[in-house]
Protein backbone atom coordinates (compact mmCIF):
# COMPACT_ATOMS: atom_id res chain seq x y z
CA UNK A 1 0.00 0.00 0.00
CA UNK A 2 1.29 3.45 -0.83
CA UNK A 3 -0.03 6.89 0.00
CA UNK A 4 0.26 10.19 -1.80
CA UNK A 5 -0.13 13.68 -0.42
CA UNK A 6 -1.26 16.46 -2.73
CA UNK A 7 -0.90 20.21 -2.46
CA UNK A 8 -3.92 22.47 -2.96
CA UNK A 9 -3.33 23.11 -6.68
CA UNK A 10 -2.90 19.40 -7.46
CA UNK A 11 -5.89 18.51 -5.26
CA UNK A 12 -8.11 20.96 -7.15
CA UNK A 13 -6.85 19.61 -10.50
CA UNK A 14 -7.66 16.06 -9.40
CA UNK A 15 -11.12 16.98 -8.10
CA UNK A 16 -11.92 18.93 -11.28
CA UNK A 17 -10.84 16.06 -13.52
CA UNK A 18 -12.87 13.55 -11.53
CA UNK A 19 -15.96 15.78 -11.59
CA UNK A 20 -15.72 16.29 -15.36
CA UNK A 21 -15.20 12.63 -16.27
CA UNK A 22 -17.44 9.61 -16.54
CA UNK A 23 -17.20 7.07 -13.74
CA UNK A 24 -14.17 4.84 -14.28
CA UNK A 25 -12.87 6.98 -17.17
CA UNK A 26 -10.48 9.36 -15.38
CA UNK A 27 -6.77 8.60 -15.76
CA UNK A 28 -4.16 10.01 -13.44
CA UNK A 29 -0.57 10.48 -14.65
CA UNK A 30 2.48 11.53 -12.66
CA UNK A 31 5.08 13.20 -14.86
CA UNK A 32 7.51 14.11 -12.09
CA UNK A 33 10.44 11.82 -11.39
CA UNK A 34 10.64 13.11 -7.83
CA UNK A 35 8.61 10.99 -5.46
CA UNK A 36 8.85 9.21 -2.15
CA UNK A 37 7.32 5.78 -1.70
CA UNK A 38 6.74 4.42 1.77
CA UNK A 39 6.12 0.73 2.24
CA UNK A 40 3.39 0.10 4.78
CA UNK A 41 4.87 -2.62 6.97
CA UNK A 42 1.63 -3.13 8.87
CA UNK A 43 -0.81 -3.22 5.93
CA UNK A 44 -3.35 -5.98 6.46
CA UNK A 45 -2.42 -6.37 10.13
CA UNK A 46 -3.96 -5.05 13.33
CA UNK A 47 -2.45 -1.66 14.09
CA UNK A 48 -0.23 -1.54 17.13
CA UNK A 49 -2.10 1.57 18.32
CA UNK A 50 -5.54 -0.09 18.30
CA UNK A 51 -7.20 -0.14 21.69
CA UNK A 52 -8.33 -3.45 23.06
CA UNK A 53 -10.84 -4.84 25.52
CA UNK A 54 -12.43 -6.04 27.57
CA UNK A 55 -14.13 -2.92 28.87
CA UNK A 56 -13.67 -2.06 32.53
CA UNK A 57 -17.34 -1.35 33.24
CA UNK A 58 -18.85 -4.64 32.11
CA UNK A 59 -15.99 -6.72 30.72
CA UNK A 60 -17.57 -6.55 27.25
CA UNK A 61 -15.49 -7.51 24.25
CA UNK A 62 -14.42 -4.31 22.53
CA UNK A 63 -13.91 -3.77 19.72
CA UNK A 64 -16.69 -5.95 18.33
CA UNK A 65 -15.29 -5.71 14.80
CA UNK A 66 -12.33 -4.04 13.07
CA UNK A 67 -12.02 -1.78 10.06
CA UNK A 68 -9.24 -0.25 8.02
CA UNK A 69 -8.00 2.83 9.86
CA UNK A 70 -4.25 3.13 9.40
CA UNK A 71 -2.49 5.37 6.88
CA UNK A 72 -5.69 6.63 5.22
CA UNK A 73 -5.63 9.47 2.70
CA UNK A 74 -8.12 11.97 4.09
CA UNK A 75 -9.10 15.61 3.80
CA UNK A 76 -7.10 17.90 6.06
CA UNK A 77 -7.04 21.68 6.53
CA UNK A 78 -3.66 22.33 4.86
CA UNK A 79 -3.56 25.89 3.55
CA UNK A 80 -7.08 26.21 2.13
CA UNK A 81 -8.05 22.60 1.52
CA UNK A 82 -5.75 19.64 1.27
CA UNK A 83 -5.17 16.02 2.06
CA UNK A 84 -3.04 14.14 4.56
CA UNK A 85 -2.38 10.55 5.55
CA UNK A 86 -3.97 9.90 8.96
CA UNK A 87 -4.54 6.92 11.26
CA UNK A 88 -7.01 6.11 14.02
CA UNK A 89 -10.62 5.50 14.89
CA UNK A 90 -11.66 8.64 13.03
CA UNK A 91 -10.34 7.01 9.83
CA UNK A 92 -12.03 3.64 10.48
CA UNK A 93 -15.42 5.09 11.40
CA UNK A 94 -16.39 6.17 7.85
CA UNK A 95 -15.50 2.69 6.59
CA UNK A 96 -17.77 1.03 9.16
CA UNK A 97 -20.55 3.56 8.50
CA UNK A 98 -20.33 2.96 4.76
CA UNK A 99 -20.38 -0.81 5.24
CA UNK A 100 -23.42 -0.51 7.49
CA UNK A 101 -25.20 1.77 4.98
CA UNK A 102 -24.58 -0.69 2.12
CA UNK A 103 -25.84 -3.54 4.22
CA UNK A 104 -28.93 -1.62 5.36
CA UNK A 105 -29.74 -0.75 1.74
CA UNK A 106 -29.66 -4.44 0.83
CA UNK A 107 -31.56 -5.59 3.94
CA UNK A 108 -33.81 -2.61 4.83
CA UNK A 109 -35.92 -4.55 7.34
CA UNK A 110 -32.97 -5.96 9.29
CA UNK A 111 -32.39 -4.68 12.82
CA UNK A 112 -29.14 -3.09 13.95
CA UNK A 113 -28.36 -6.30 15.86
CA UNK A 114 -28.97 -8.44 12.77
CA UNK A 115 -26.76 -6.22 10.62
CA UNK A 116 -23.98 -6.25 13.24
CA UNK A 117 -24.18 -10.04 13.45
CA UNK A 118 -24.00 -10.26 9.65
CA UNK A 119 -20.88 -8.08 9.62
CA UNK A 120 -19.31 -10.04 12.45
CA UNK A 121 -20.17 -13.40 10.87
CA UNK A 122 -18.32 -12.56 7.65
CA UNK A 123 -15.35 -10.70 9.18
CA UNK A 124 -11.84 -11.88 8.36
CA UNK A 125 -9.39 -12.69 11.15
CA UNK A 126 -6.28 -10.51 10.98
CA UNK A 127 -2.69 -11.44 11.78
CA UNK A 128 -0.98 -10.07 14.88
CA UNK A 129 1.21 -7.08 14.06
CA UNK A 130 4.16 -8.36 16.13
CA UNK A 131 4.02 -11.97 14.88
CA UNK A 132 2.34 -12.52 11.51
CA UNK A 133 2.28 -16.30 12.04
CA UNK A 134 -0.55 -15.97 14.60
CA UNK A 135 -3.90 -14.20 14.58
CA UNK A 136 -4.45 -11.01 16.57
CA UNK A 137 -6.30 -11.76 19.81
CA UNK A 138 -10.09 -11.30 19.96
CA UNK A 139 -9.79 -8.47 22.56
CA UNK A 140 -7.79 -6.52 19.95
CA UNK A 141 -9.68 -7.25 16.71
CA UNK A 142 -13.13 -8.42 17.83
CA UNK A 143 -14.50 -10.82 15.24
CA UNK A 144 -12.02 -9.50 12.66
CA UNK A 145 -11.80 -7.09 9.75
CA UNK A 146 -15.06 -6.13 8.04
CA UNK A 147 -15.40 -7.90 4.70
CA UNK A 148 -17.86 -5.66 2.87
CA UNK A 149 -18.02 -7.75 -0.31
CA UNK A 150 -18.72 -10.98 1.56
CA UNK A 151 -21.16 -9.31 3.96
CA UNK A 152 -23.16 -7.77 1.11
CA UNK A 153 -23.51 -11.10 -0.75
CA UNK A 154 -24.35 -13.06 2.41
Amino acid sequence: MTATSLNVVDSNTLKGGLAASKVGQYKLFFNSTVFEALTQQTAGLMSSFSSSGPTLDGLSIKPQISAIGGNILSTWPLEAFGYAVLSGTSMATPYVSGAFALLKSKFPNASVQELRERMQGTAKNVAYVYDKSIKAPVPQQGTGLINVSCTYRY
